[in-house]
């Protein structure tokens, strides 16, 4: 029998910060993530695979 686990994130966004303050203006930024699990007993293979979005918006009034 085996099992695997795999792994994938990407991430895509913009973050913008006040130059005189240092403080996020606006951010946002989104994060995938995909994990495939397999499963084999050598004659056959069972597959699952998953996906995740999150997304983190702050500030989205100040563009």
């Amino acid at each position: 029998m085996t099992h695997s686990i795999s792994s994938e994130l990407s991430q895509n966004g913009t973050v913008l910060v006040d130059q005189n303050t240092g403080w996020i203006k606006n951010q946002n930024v989104s994060v995938k993530t995909t994990q495939t699990e397999s499963l084999s007993d050598g004659k056959q293979t069972q597959t699952m695979k998953s996906s995740t979005t999150s997304t983190v918006i702050v500030n989205p009034q100040n563009k």
